[in-house]
Protein backbone atom coordinates (compact mmCIF):
# COMPACT_ATOMS: atom_id res chain seq x y z
CA UNK A 1 0.00 0.00 0.00
CA UNK A 2 1.59 3.21 -0.79
CA UNK A 3 0.37 6.69 0.29
CA UNK A 4 0.74 10.18 -1.34
CA UNK A 5 -0.58 13.64 -0.16
CA UNK A 6 -0.26 16.17 -1.84
CA UNK A 7 -0.03 19.29 -0.46
CA UNK A 8 -0.42 23.12 -2.50
CA UNK A 9 1.91 25.85 -1.16
CA UNK A 10 -0.16 28.25 1.13
CA UNK A 11 -1.21 31.49 -0.18
CA UNK A 12 1.73 33.34 -1.32
CA UNK A 13 3.32 37.32 -2.06
CA UNK A 14 1.94 38.49 -5.52
CA UNK A 15 5.52 39.27 -6.90
CA UNK A 16 9.08 39.31 -5.64
CA UNK A 17 12.10 41.08 -6.72
CA UNK A 18 13.78 37.70 -6.99
CA UNK A 19 10.79 36.23 -9.31
CA UNK A 20 8.30 33.68 -9.40
CA UNK A 21 10.70 30.94 -7.55
CA UNK A 22 11.74 33.80 -4.58
CA UNK A 23 8.10 34.06 -3.88
CA UNK A 24 7.16 33.91 0.02
CA UNK A 25 4.25 32.80 2.01
CA UNK A 26 2.04 35.37 3.22
CA UNK A 27 1.51 36.22 7.19
CA UNK A 28 -1.96 34.28 6.09
CA UNK A 29 -0.49 32.09 4.18
CA UNK A 30 1.67 30.76 7.23
CA UNK A 31 -1.12 30.55 9.40
CA UNK A 32 -3.36 28.40 7.11
CA UNK A 33 -0.54 26.26 6.43
CA UNK A 34 0.02 25.71 10.37
CA UNK A 35 -3.51 24.92 10.49
CA UNK A 36 -3.73 22.43 7.85
CA UNK A 37 -0.59 21.07 9.02
CA UNK A 38 -1.71 20.22 12.89
CA UNK A 39 -4.78 18.28 10.97
CA UNK A 40 -1.98 16.49 9.16
CA UNK A 41 -0.51 15.06 11.44
CA UNK A 42 -3.33 13.26 13.17
CA UNK A 43 -3.41 11.31 9.98
CA UNK A 44 -0.28 10.78 8.47
CA UNK A 45 3.64 10.88 9.29
CA UNK A 46 5.51 11.00 5.92
CA UNK A 47 8.59 9.02 4.92
CA UNK A 48 9.48 11.26 2.60
CA UNK A 49 9.18 14.78 1.88
CA UNK A 50 9.75 16.21 -1.90
CA UNK A 51 9.36 19.93 -2.22
CA UNK A 52 9.50 22.32 -5.62
CA UNK A 53 12.39 24.46 -4.81
CA UNK A 54 10.19 27.88 -5.29
CA UNK A 55 10.26 29.68 -1.72
CA UNK A 56 7.31 29.50 -1.39
CA UNK A 57 7.09 25.53 -1.17
CA UNK A 58 9.91 25.39 0.76
CA UNK A 59 8.11 27.16 3.45
CA UNK A 60 5.15 25.10 3.34
CA UNK A 61 7.34 21.77 3.28
CA UNK A 62 9.56 23.11 6.29
CA UNK A 63 6.52 24.44 8.24
CA UNK A 64 4.76 20.78 7.58
CA UNK A 65 8.08 18.82 8.79
CA UNK A 66 8.18 21.38 12.29
CA UNK A 67 4.61 20.50 12.86
CA UNK A 68 4.65 16.82 12.22
CA UNK A 69 8.06 16.20 13.34
CA UNK A 70 9.49 15.16 10.40
CA UNK A 71 13.44 16.66 10.01
CA UNK A 72 13.45 19.60 7.90
CA UNK A 73 17.27 18.39 6.64
CA UNK A 74 15.65 15.45 4.98
CA UNK A 75 13.42 17.78 2.84
CA UNK A 76 13.92 16.61 -0.95
CA UNK A 77 14.05 19.50 -3.74
CA UNK A 78 13.54 18.70 -6.86
CA UNK A 79 13.15 21.26 -9.69
CA UNK A 80 11.03 18.95 -11.53
CA UNK A 81 8.02 19.98 -9.11
CA UNK A 82 8.21 23.53 -10.31
CA UNK A 83 7.94 22.42 -13.88
CA UNK A 84 4.19 22.52 -15.50
CA UNK A 85 4.89 19.04 -16.98
CA UNK A 86 2.73 16.77 -13.95
CA UNK A 87 4.51 13.29 -15.43
CA UNK A 88 7.76 14.39 -14.43
CA UNK A 89 5.86 13.53 -10.74
CA UNK A 90 5.72 10.16 -11.94
CA UNK A 91 9.51 9.82 -12.60
CA UNK A 92 10.17 11.30 -9.21
CA UNK A 93 7.69 8.32 -7.51
CA UNK A 94 8.87 5.74 -9.66
CA UNK A 95 12.67 6.01 -8.08
CA UNK A 96 11.28 5.55 -4.65
CA UNK A 97 11.12 2.71 -2.15
CA UNK A 98 9.23 4.72 0.80
CA UNK A 99 5.34 4.03 1.39
CA UNK A 100 4.42 7.32 2.73
CA UNK A 101 5.09 10.06 -0.08
CA UNK A 102 4.02 13.79 1.10
CA UNK A 103 4.93 16.13 -2.22
CA UNK A 104 4.56 20.54 -2.04
CA UNK A 105 4.14 21.71 -4.89
CA UNK A 106 2.09 24.19 -7.61
CA UNK A 107 -1.24 24.28 -9.50
CA UNK A 108 -2.15 23.78 -12.36
CA UNK A 109 -0.30 20.42 -12.04
CA UNK A 110 -1.81 19.86 -8.51
CA UNK A 111 -5.27 20.04 -9.83
CA UNK A 112 -4.65 18.00 -12.97
CA UNK A 113 -2.69 15.11 -10.96
CA UNK A 114 -5.25 14.86 -8.72
CA UNK A 115 -8.03 14.54 -11.30
CA UNK A 116 -5.76 12.00 -12.93
CA UNK A 117 -5.06 9.68 -9.95
CA UNK A 118 -8.51 10.34 -7.62
CA UNK A 119 -10.82 7.15 -8.66
CA UNK A 120 -13.36 9.84 -8.03
CA UNK A 121 -11.86 12.74 -9.64
CA UNK A 122 -11.04 15.64 -7.92
CA UNK A 123 -11.40 19.25 -9.47
CA UNK A 124 -10.53 22.32 -7.34
CA UNK A 125 -7.09 22.68 -5.23
CA UNK A 126 -7.22 26.04 -2.85
CA UNK A 127 -3.91 27.25 -2.00
CA UNK A 128 -2.92 25.65 1.30
CA UNK A 129 -4.64 22.45 0.71
CA UNK A 130 -3.67 18.80 1.29
CA UNK A 131 -5.17 15.80 -0.13
CA UNK A 132 -4.28 12.48 0.76
CA UNK A 133 -4.53 9.41 -1.86
CA UNK A 134 -4.12 5.61 -0.89
CA UNK A 135 -3.35 3.52 -3.32
CA UNK A 136 -3.24 -0.41 -3.23
CA UNK A 137 0.25 -1.58 -4.58
CA UNK A 138 3.73 -2.31 -3.40
CA UNK A 139 5.69 -0.36 -5.92
CA UNK A 140 5.03 3.15 -7.37
CA UNK A 141 5.87 2.01 -10.92
CA UNK A 142 2.34 0.25 -10.78
CA UNK A 143 0.47 3.47 -10.30
CA UNK A 144 -2.66 4.01 -11.94
CA UNK A 145 -5.07 6.79 -13.46
CA UNK A 146 -8.05 6.91 -11.09
CA UNK A 147 -6.83 4.46 -8.87
CA UNK A 148 -6.50 6.63 -5.78
CA UNK A 149 -8.61 5.94 -2.94
CA UNK A 150 -9.34 9.83 -1.49
CA UNK A 151 -8.22 9.40 2.45
CA UNK A 152 -8.48 13.60 3.18
CA UNK A 153 -9.08 16.74 1.67
CA UNK A 154 -7.54 19.55 4.32
CA UNK A 155 -8.24 22.97 3.40
CA UNK A 156 -7.26 26.05 5.24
Amino acid sequence: MKKLILVRHAQAEGSSPDGDLGRSLTENGKADMLKVAEELKEDFFPDIILSSPAKRAFETANIIAHITGFDPLKIVYHNDLYNQDFNLLFDILNELEENNVLVVGHNPNFELISDYLSEDGFDDFPTGSILGLIFQIDSWAKIQPLTGKIMFFITP
